[in-house]
């Protein structure tokens, strides 16, 4: 697992700002692929292997929850952070979840919560590494 992240968003500008915390959390342009609706998410994942999956909930062609249970049914230990604009929705919130989603994001994004979740897969992960 490398430092390739996947941003899935229909929105250029929600990619954008994702794209930009990870950049200023010092992963370079080139390690960061995008998509813009569930089917691309999950073709991009194959392709790339991505340390942390940021997939939007609600996206054409397949949505992130449908895209998520894809991608974690192929690989269980991927880290898909949703990211949602429906905090009402606690429906939509439950089913990502109950997918294994390793976090929730909610729109508007701040760089600090795209950074602490970077931080957090990264704890995780060196933790994994340590158990014989």
């Amino acid at each position: 697992m490398g430092r390739n992240m996947l941003v899935a968003d229909d929105s250029p500008a929600i990619r954008a700002v994702i794209t930009d915390a990870l950049q200023e959390s010092g992963i370079r342009e080139e390690d960061i692929a995008t998509a813009e609706n569930g089917e691309q998410a999950v073709e991009k994942y194959q392709e790339v292997d991505p340390e942390i999956i940021f997939m939007d909930l609600n996206m054409p062609r397949k949505n992130g929850c449908e895209a998520a249970e894809e991608i974690l049914t192929q690989n269980p230990r991927a880290h898909v952070v949703a990211v949602t604009g429906l905090r009402e929705d606690k429906e939509i919130v439950e089913e990502i979840r109950s997918v294994g989603a390793f976090d929730i994001l909610q729109k508007p994004l701040r760089f600090q919560d795209i950074k602490d979740v970077l931080n957090r897969v990264r704890e995780e992960r060196r933790g994994a590494d340590r158990i014989p």
